[in-house]
């Protein structure tokens, strides 16, 4: 097995920690070699370094040894709630007529630009589109013959010093990391369709803590945010509701937990320890869905409301596809349709998405972000480009990688 083809991507949630190593075949599938997972709790992976890093330890060895391969660096995924992500623009004149990698450097340039916080660093570029002489819609501009260049970018702004701390974790256990890569960018590279993305896709990603908002349109990246919602909200309003320890709300929200209401016989009655512990009472099921349900709803229709006030409302043809480790819960794309007036799908990483090998061990909307990092290392993504050596030149190449390495 030749080392070049291995790659591993590396997922520090909330809760846990995912490892999965993928090997890239001949014809741009990836074989699932090996997975690996660890817990890892809420306040450990904001306070507590050393705790991470023995989770990413743990979670980096189960997989090495399943995967029969040695692990020397990583696509480190980055949370959204370290990020922001801005539309901007750049604009040169083009110096020999026709439009050369050079050309296209120099108007990325401008276009990242952009004025920083305390502490920001520029991420990731990706480019939405090109203008060439005036006419928009130009997907790769080199080779043309112009006068002047623009471009759309999406640009992505992260926090150096905690983009830091998870790189640290990692290279502490000896692994290097290759690359880091927004969540919502890993998880649209596992279960987005290209064809969703040229129509325009919004993807929900809801982890624990966080959901991660992605708007793809015309193939391009337009729109990333990040809202405070998380399956840990649905957790407390249980335990609350229910009277019980976050660790038994969490339990009963996994085996009970239904979006919408009415999906659940009147009926239905389940065991529910008592405030003690000690015994259990038998209580209806519905009451776990009213506490789950109007929560749900309030989060999408303020994803709707997202989507009026950046003017997408009306250019998400390709619908919603929602993925993360809440987007298992059973109802939960009912709802979504219901409330967003779009079709709704839920995204987990599948054979169709060019995986193969041991795909029954990330086969889970709660693997798509890890998956997703495998994907965008072996395909060879930079900067949010695609980058093929036979097309690209040097200077090009070291610009994008060098705004890809400025953390």
């Amino acid at each position: 097995m030749k080392r070049e083809e291995l790659y591993t991507g590396v997922d520090i949630g909330a809760q846990s920690v995912r490892v999965v190593v993928g090997q890239r075949k001949a014809n741009d599938e990836v074989d699932i070699l090996g997975v690996g997972e660890s817990k890892l709790g809420a306040e450990s992976y904001q306070a507590n370094q050393e705790v991470m890093v023995a989770a990413v330890k743990r979670a980096a060895d189960e997989a090495r040894n399943m995967a029969s391969a040695p692990i020397r660096e990583v696509t480190l995924g980055v949370p959204g709630t370290f990020l922001k992500g801005v539309n901007s623009k750049g604009v040169v004149r083009v110096r020999n007529e026709q439009i050369t990698d050079d050309d296209v450097m120099r108007v990325l340039e401008p276009a990242s630009a952009i004025p920083l916080g305390e502490g920001a660093r520029v991420l990731k570029l990706f480019p939405q589109d090109y203008i060439v002489d005036h006419r928009p819609g130009v997907k790769d501009p080199r080779g043309l013959h112009a006068v002047r260049l623009d471009t759309h970018v999406h640009v992505i702004v992260g926090n150096h010093n905690q983009i830091e701390n998870l790189r640290g974790a990692v290279e502490r256990t000896g692994i290097g990391v290759r690359d880091v890569v927004p969540h919502a960018v890993a998880s649209s590279e596992a279960v987005l369709h290209n064809g969703e993305k040229e129509l325009g896709v919004l993807l929900l990603d809801i982890g624990t803590q966080a959901t991660e908002v992605a708007v793809w349109l015309n193939g391009a990246l337009h729109f990333t945010t990040v809202m405070g919602f998380g399956g840990a909200v649905l957790t407390k309003d249980i335990s609350k509701g229910l009277r019980l320890p976050q660790v038994q709300a969490e339990d009963i929200k996994k085996r009970y937990g239904t979006a919408i209401a009415t999906l659940v016989e009147e009926d239905e009655l389940i065991e529910i320890p008592t405030v003690t512990g000690e015994a259990t009472e038998r209580r209806p099921r519905k009451i776990v869905a009213e506490l789950i349900e109007p929560r749900l709803e309030d989060v999408f229709n303020e994803v709707g409301h997202m989507l009026k006030e950046t003017g997408l409302e009306n250019e998400i043809r390709g619908g919603c596809v929602l993925t993360g480790g809440t987007a298992e819960l059973n109802g939960i794309s009912d709802l979504a349709r219901d409330v967003l007036g779009l079709p709704v799908r839920i995204g987990k990483p599948e054979p169709r998405n060019h995986l193969g090998g041991m795909i029954e061990y990330v086969r889970s909307s709660s693997m798509s972000c890890a998956v997703g990092l495998v994907l965008y290392g072996a395909r060879g993504v930079r900067g949010g480009l695609y980058v093929p050596t036979t097309r690209t030149g040097g200077r090009f190449r070291r610009f994008l990688e060098k705004v890809a390495a400025s953390f």
